[in-house]
């Protein structure tokens, strides 16, 4: 919904609105307005491509059969599948990173001879997934960490000249052009507390990442030692070094996990490293494939069914307040944006303005709780873990007032571990 509202404003999403552009011409094209399969479908189709991309940007640096089980990883997680089915621009970010590798990575290996054209070329694309998400600038520049050493070992004086002043304008330009974004990022979200940001920021990502692939990419590490073989290392070099930057990032200001999300193909091919080397036989290969496969599977497998897609069940709210409620009943959603857009007709376009719908401040529970003075009938369409940005007095006090003043209708729960997506719908009648 805001993506919608923001592919419309002029003044919206300046340091990615190419993302917007795109799903905005991609609707537009389709023919049926923002429907939610046209608002998905770029989005949706990017991080199919990210899935053979993977094998063919991994392919000079771990050999086709890492590689393809690197992509095999990436189509079985359902974190992929979450942000391939959200209107949002990580897959598109994802793509690029991947695109950028994978031609640096073939520049810089080739066969032959060097080719800096191609380094160059997979260079800029790498850096140009920032306009999508600025999070691209990390997850490709954590892979100059892999590409500086391969060019130098390979490269002429010139060659390498050249490169480092290209380098080094391309690192001047993405600092100036990151720096607003950071600070513009930080006066929205920054964090007083660094060690609640950081601990938010490993468990967010462990939990989308999942125990079990990370415990496979640490018996990858281990089943591995001693083997000589630049690829892996440049893996967990490339891995350790984004991570490590959003992790100090989270110090300061609330990261979230989809901010490692053109990471995540990395870490697949650490976990995949096992299966590559001439003395791997076809029934190791095997029973590390479904070492990885089958608890990503299963997981996905939730996310189809009892998990909902992850996603809150929005649309069936509002079309139950919109089946009881009077025309003149007032209706509080928090937040307000969704609901108004599924109340009131999708032909909106500028979300982010609620005329039907009040929407509830931040910091202020209880001007909410003010609403109910003003002598109508009140439905509050709350999703419970949106509470949490009242702080514990003011949750406690919206809750004590919809426990007491106010009706329960009925919850569209969403069963998601370590998350609380359920969205309640109360009637207050004065």
């Amino acid at each position: 919904v805001l993506t919608w509202g923001d592919a419309h404003a002029s003044g919206a999403g300046p340091s990615n609105r190419l993302g917007y552009l795109i799903v905005r011409w991609t609707v537009e094209l389709l023919g049926h307005g923002p429907t939610e399969g046209a608002l998905r479908f770029a989005p949706a189709l990017a991080g199919w491509l990210a899935i053979p991309l993977t094998a063919w940007a991994f392919r000079p640096l771990a050999g086709a059969r890492r590689a393809a089980l690197a992509a095999l990883v990436v189509a079985l997680s359902a974190w992929q599948v979450q942000w391939s089915q959200t209107a949002r621009f990580y897959t598109f970010t994802e793509v690029a990173v991947l695109f950028g590798t994978g031609l640096a990575l073939r520049g810089a290996l080739a066969k032959q001879r060097f080719d800096p054209l191609r380094v160059g070329v997979g260079i800029l694309i790498g850096f140009g997934s920032g306009f999508f998400h600025p999070h691209g600038l990390i997850a490709f520049g954590a892979t100059l960490a892999l590409l500086v050493p391969l060019v130098f070992a390979r490269a002429t004086p010139n060659a390498r000249r050249g490169m480092l002043m290209g380098g080094a304008i391309l690192v001047a330009i993405a600092a100036a052009f990151a720096w607003p974004m950071w600070t513009h990022y930080l006066r929205s979200k920054g964090s007083s507390n660094p060690w609640t940001g950081a601990t938010h920021f490993v468990l967010s990502t462990a939990s989308y990442i999942t125990p079990a692939l990370g415990a496979a990419a640490l018996a990858s590490l281990a089943i591995s030692v001693g083997r000589r073989g630049r690829g892996l290392a440049g893996a967990v070099l490339v891995s350790v070094t984004a991570l490590g930057v959003l992790l100090a990032l989270s110090t300061q200001a609330t990261v979230s996990a989809q901010y490692a999300f053109s990471v995540f193909p990395w870490v697949a091919l650490i976990a995949a490293w096992p299966v590559g080397g001439p003395d791997r036989t076809g029934r190791f290969t095997c029973a590390w494939t479904m070492l990885l496969g089958l608890p990503l599977a299963a997981s996905t497998m939730l996310y189809f069914t009892v998990e909902k897609a992850q996603r809150p069940r929005w649309r069936e709210a509002a079309q139950l307040v919109h089946e009881l409620r009077d025309p003149t009943d007032l209706v509080v959603a928090i937040p307000a944006a969704v609901v108004e857009f599924y109340l009131f007709g999708s032909s909106e376009t500028h979300t982010r303005r609620h005329d039907g719908v009040a929407d509830v401040s931040h910091y202020d529970p209880d001007e909410a709780i003010r609403i109910a003075g003003e002598g109508r009938t009140v439905w509050y369409v709350v999703r419970r873990d949106n509470l949490e940005r009242f702080g514990p007095d003011g949750r406690a006090r919206l809750e004590r007032f919809l426990g007491e003043e106010c009706r329960f209708v009925r919850t569209f729960p969403v069963h998601v571990t370590g998350r609380e997506l359920a969205i309640d719908v109360w009637r207050f009648d004065p």
